[in-house]
């Protein structure tokens, strides 16, 4: 079984793989912020209803369970999305 660093290169082997150059080239935060718009878009609560935690969840365990994506990396984003979530909720009282 890998280490947390082999896994993690990994992980970035992987994504290198599906974007070329453009992995490293593109801010990681640019990333971040079309994935949440993907994951808005794709959700069925239609875009700005918030559906976009649950949708970007679905599609982690996805990656995950398709070995596309690390366990370790799926768990750190998963507790990531859950302090978001109790954020936006925070936030909407």
């Amino acid at each position: 079984m890998p280490g947390r660093a082999a896994r993690r290169s990994e992980d970035d082997q992987q994504a290198r793989a599906l974007w070329g150059a453009a992995f490293d080239a593109i801010p990681k935060s640019a990333f971040a912020i079309a994935a949440w718009y993907l994951a808005d878009c794709a959700s069925d609560e239609g875009v700005g209803q918030g559906g976009e935690v649950r949708r970007f969840r679905e599609e982690l365990d996805a990656l995950r369970g398709s070995g596309i994506l690390s366990e370790g990396a799926t768990h750190k984003a998963m507790h990531a999305l859950e302090r978001l979530q109790l954020q936006i909720e925070r936030d909407e009282r």
